[in-house]
């Protein structure tokens, strides 16, 4: 069981509460997996197995808002002490079992030459259930004044949906189910052309399961079909080809990978205004499909010793990744447009230079710079203007390490964002009425001191 701090206890407070919630989590899980390994002829090995998995997850959340007293008219509230004494209950249920059978091939067709494949079977279902958020007084079919927070008991108890199926009129428990059938499989080729160089490629088809956004009824409204059902399962078809080498007496490992993959019902988040029962506008962070996508790119990873003190990493990345055809609602068309959170590039170089001390220790002088490209990090779904784009960015940190000639002791000097840049994370656009953000940490340094035992 899971509790918010900030609680509701059913105890009247004597000033007015703006928002505090009480929450309850109950999740069990059952899985078990059976696996037979073996080879044949030394050349080729097996894995054949089945996968089962059970689980009930029961969720409820009581809101006490005193603040929708000061935006609703005097006397509209129905029950006495209003928002600020009467919690709101919101409760969910999902119950599910999975069922998995496969098989993975890998043969060994020379001393160099290395092909593998595997197949997956996979049988889903899920049944969701959940009531609209009501006054506790309207949780049994009949509204009863009377029936207020310390009546109910525990706030589990509200997910006792046959005792507590909602007042007429007011609320109603709804449920919805659905069944996922989904084969995966997958092929490989690595071949180690030379003890240094290692090439290889890969093709996989997998799936994300589908299944119930749990934020459903929040605005106490009736839960819509459109609500109630379910997000889809993503496909994704992917295809890598890569290159892994140790050059130059192994004083150089540089490794590039190149990849493309297609989406189908690529699952997204999207934040979805909803009328709350004060007529307020509120918001409800959902999960839904996008209809397909197409990611694209290539990563490259460089480790060098120049000398026997001076060591450099790089690492870089290309990115283009665009929704296929995507129509979020009426308004908002991101056919063709970049996917959240997805920087075209990337990039990162760190050095590192050792400067023995005649045994006395040594000095390690460390200097890193990151970069990352402009991206998109939420769309809004009402206007374009309000989206959240995240502005590139560089960022400078650096160290300088002593380290005792044992290695058993060190002190280090450090600094990040060294010229104090002020950047972007994340944020949000709450339909119309607002929106936020949240930066990183601006320049900070410190001192550490350490010690193995």
């Amino acid at each position: 069981m899971l509790s918010n701090p900030n609680s509701y206890t059913g105890v009247a407070p004597e000033l007015l509460t703006v928002n505090a919630n009480q929450s309850y989590a109950d999740r069990k899980y059952f899985t078990q997996e059976l696996r037979l390994a073996g080879d044949i002829l030394g050349d080729v090995s097996y894995v054949i197995g089945g996968f089962y998995q059970k689980y009930n997850t029961r969720f409820c959340q009581a809101t006490l808002a005193g603040l929708n007293d000061l935006l609703t008219p005097v006397g509209t509230v129905p029950y006495a002490g209003g928002y600020n004494n009467n919690p709101r209950v919101n409760c969910n249920q999902e119950r599910g079992n999975g069922l998995a059978g496969f098989i993975d091939v890998t043969w060994k067709a020379t001393n160099r030459l290395t092909i593998s494949s595997g197949f997956r079977y996979t049988h889903e279902k899920k049944k969701f259930t959940a009531r609209n958020e009501t006054f506790v007084q309207e949780l049994k079919s009949v509204v009863d004044p009377n029936f207020t927070w310390d009546k109910l008991g525990v706030l589990a108890n509200a997910l006792d949906f046959v005792k507590y199926p909602g007042a007429t009129g007011i609320g109603r428990v709804d449920s919805d189910s659905k069944t996922w059938n989904n084969p995966t499989y997958r092929a490989n080729i690595a071949y180690q052309a030379t003890d240094t160089l290692y090439g290889y490629f890969a093709y996989a088809h997998g799936f994300k399961s589908g299944g119930y956004n749990a934020q459903v009824g929040r605005s106490g409204r009736f839960i819509a079909a459109g609500e109630l059902a379910p997000y889809n399962e993503e496909n994704v078809d992917s295809f890598e080809l890569g290159l892994k080498s140790d050059l130059f007496n192994r004083r150089l490992r540089f490794n590039i990978t190149g990849f493309y993959g297609k989406y189908d019902n690529l699952q997204v988040f999207t934040i979805r205004s909803i009328i709350l029962p004060s007529g307020a506008t509120g918001t409800s962070n959902v999960l839904t499909n996008a209809s397909s996508a197409k990611i694209k790119g290539v990563e490259m990873e460089a480790n060098a010793i120049l000398t026997d003190r001076l060591r450099v990493n790089l690492v870089g990345g290309y990115l283009n990744a665009k929704f296929g055809t995507f129509i979020k609602n009426p308004a908002i068309n991101l056919t063709g447009k970049p996917l959240e959170r997805a920087p075209e590039w990337q990039g990162s170089a760190n050095v590192n230079y050792t400067l023995p001390l005649n045994g006395n220790g040594k000095l390690a002088l460390n200097a890193a710079v990151t970069y990352e490209d402009g991206s998109v990090f939420s769309y809004s779904d009402v206007n374009r203007s309000y989206d959240i784009l995240i502005p590139s960015r560089t960022l400078v940190n650096g160290s300088i390490t002593y380290t005792t000639e044992n290695e058993k002791y060190y002190v280090r000097a450090l600094v990040r964002n060294l010229f104090d840049k002020r950047y972007l994370k994340s944020g949000a656009s709450i339909g119309a009425v607002w929106a936020y953000g949240s930066y990183g940490d601006p320049q900070y340094g410190g001192i550490q001191v350490g010690a193995k035992f």
